[in-house]
């Protein structure tokens, strides 16, 4: 019955010249060799099944741009998929790959690997060969290290997190063409100087690991616009005003016990997010950001709501929630610029739920808020 299935979908895309083919959650082991016949397809989705190699006539799809072998339990990269000459993207996510071999060298036109979920723990130099490689994914594998020809290639984004790094590599800062960098979950303390150099930069997420301060070297990297610290063990900020185009900085779960001062010299941040930090009160400074659409102090301290916050006339999400309240004055209440005003887990006095009351523009109500 199942290969009467498999006949059938291969004979339409036959039939048909499909330029795609799915064949995923079939349950194959093996590549039907009727797919021989119809190398006009340039998609090929193989996911969810039961592969452990492929067989070398894959190369006769000579027009594969994309090839999906994801959630299969391949131990090793097939050479045969490394000798098709047009293949632009090869995604490997969810296998049981350890190593990423030097005949991945023949991949010349690819622009995306993916070889997340896997058990990758090392990576030959020949890597540094894809030289039209724009995006590698590697996160959630077991890499201390990656090769220094890594630098040589013209990535825009690069996945390292969920691995077992305790350091970065200097060599990162080459990576002129970056956009995304993306560390989190690891074991980092701390980033090189070198990583200044990616001025192109405009993701960097690093939460999850053991920072207790971040080098200065952060608030240098001139494109920067989303900054991810959440989880870390920081105590401070470094200086950031070297970084005028960063709109969003997640701080949650830190040590930093107020609200940085270098904050409020940032007068691009649109979101910031702080939650979890032992903040006890919301200083007049924070008028200074002028910007400032989001701000996010739930799970802290705070007390005290102050009625200056009334007159920041771009700040249209207030998130006070699990704090010490027992009072929201009544101009924030009333302001006419606050679209969400979260206060649910506080002592609030005149509250039955916790929950805003009396007349008021602010919507108290569950709507959704990108924190």
């Amino acid at each position: 019955m199942k290969q009467d299935l498999i006949n059938r979908i291969i004979a339409i895309a036959q039939r048909t010249q499909s330029r795609e083919l799915d064949l995923s959650g079939l349950e194959l082991d093996e590549l039907p060799p009727q797919l021989q016949q119809v190398d006009q397809i340039k998609t090929l989705i193989l996911r969810k099944n039961r592969f452990r190699d492929i067989p070398a006539w894959i190369q006769q799809l000579h027009s594969l741009v994309r090839l999906d072998l994801s959630d299969n339990p391949l131990e090793h990269i097939p050479e045969a998929v490394t000798k098709l000459p047009e293949l632009q993207e090869l995604d490997l996510t969810k296998n049981m790959i350890e190593v990423v071999p030097p005949h991945i060298s023949g991949l010349r036109q690819l622009k995306l690997l993916s070889l997340q979920l896997n058990k990758v723990r090392l990576i030959t130099e020949e890597i540094g060969s894809l030289e039209n490689l724009t995006k590698l994914m590697l996160h959630e594998n077991q890499l201390e290290e990656v090769p220094e020809s890594l630098a040589t290639l013209r990535l825009t984004e690069l996945y390292l997190n969920g691995n077992r790094f305790r350091t970065l590599p200097a060599f990162l800062g080459k990576l002129q063409s970056l956009i995304l960098l993306n560390v989190q979950n690891n074991e980092l303390t701390t980033v090189p100087p070198e990583i200044e150099q990616l001025i192109n930069v405009q993701m960097l997420f690093l939460r999850n690991n053991r920072f207790t301060r971040l080098p200065d070297v952060a608030g240098r990297m001139w494109g920067l616009k989303y900054l991810s610290l959440q989880n870390n063990e920081l105590t401070d900020l470094p200086h950031l005003e070297n970084a005028p185009q960063l709109t969003h900085m997640f701080l949650r779960n830190n040590r930093l016990g107020r609200i940085p001062p270098e904050a409020f010299r940032m007068t691009s941040l649109i979101n910031l997010s702080i939650e979890g930090n032992g903040i006890r009160q919301i200083p007049q400074e924070i008028m200074a950001m002028s910007s400032l659409e989001q701000l996010n102090l739930d799970d802290n301290e705070v007390e005290v709501v102050p009625e200056f916050l009334a007159g920041m006339k771009n700040l249209k999400y207030l998130l006070l929630r699990n704090n010490r309240i027992r009072e929201v004055p009544k101009p924030v209440l009333e302001s006419p610029f606050l679209q969400i005003l979260k206060t649910d887990g506080n002592p609030l006095a005149d509250e039955a739920d916790g929950m805003s009351v009396a007349a008021t523009p602010v919507e108290t109500t569950t709507r959704p808020v990108q924190i």
